[in-house]
């Protein structure tokens, strides 16, 4: 199978960017936030019939324009996520990706100092989906979801962890290939990085963006990143 990674951000990012979230004043704010998440529930109460993917398709592209407020001049995070996942110029030329695998769209950082509005933040969602899990082998759930045509199919998610029993392994095709060097696996709310692009990502010196190994037999027992 394909080497794999679960795209995150770095353990010291998240704990800068909640750092300047608890200030009070909060030196980092994403101001309408409360306005894009209503937005994203009426998308899944309108279109119930349609998949997650969808669902997450129409919210992005249709959602209010994000408006973040970084008081801190000095903030220099080229990925970070507070219920959107959003990149710098940077990092989005280290990806190097097109518009058939990710979507980004632009944030208002007007409250914002010009040195943080230098830096090109941009919101992205990754639009290619795959199914890499064997799920004849995985605990799953299954749900009934109706299609636009009132017709019924079968979709799986990862099972939840069982706190009082055995960790539930994920098991992966040994067949899969991965259709884009960034995508969205089925079932989970993870995104997938291959291999060569882990590497061009971590070779351009972005540490904001971290790459865990799911998919080997190390990662069954404990958390494995990409160095």
């Amino acid at each position: 199978m394909t080497l794999l990674w679960v795209i995150g951000g770095s353990l010291e990012s998240a704990q800068y960017l909640y750092g300047l979230e608890d200030e009070r004043p909060p030196r980092f704010e994403f101001v309408n936030r409360l306005a894009v998440h209503e937005y994203r529930r009426r998308v899944e109460s309108e279109f119930h019939e349609y998949d997650d993917a969808e669902h997450e398709r129409l919210w992005f592209n249709d959602m209010p324009i994000p408006i973040f407020s970084i008081a801190d001049p000095a903030f220099r995070l080229d990925y970070f996520n507070t219920g959107l996942s959003c990149a710098s110029s940077r990092l989005r030329h280290a990806l190097g990706l097109t518009d058939a695998v990710i979507r980004y769209r632009d944030i208002d950082l007007d409250q914002s100092p010009p040195a943080v509005r230098e830096r090109g933040y941009q919101a992205f969602h990754v639009l290619t989906v795959a199914d890499p899990i064997d799920w004849s082998r995985t605990a799953a759930v299954v749900l009934d979801v109706r299609r636009p045509d009132g017709s019924i199919r079968k979709q799986r998610y990862v099972a939840p962890p069982n706190p009082m029993g055995p960790p539930q392994r994920i098991y992966w095709r040994d067949d899969f290939k991965a259709p884009a060097p960034l995508f969205r696996a089925v079932g989970t709310p993870w995104t997938l990085a291959t291999d060569p692009l882990a590497d061009q990502v971590m070779r351009a010196g972005i540490t904001d963006l971290v790459f865990q190994d799911i998919t080997s037999d190390r990662a069954q027992t404990g958390v494995v990143l990409r160095q």
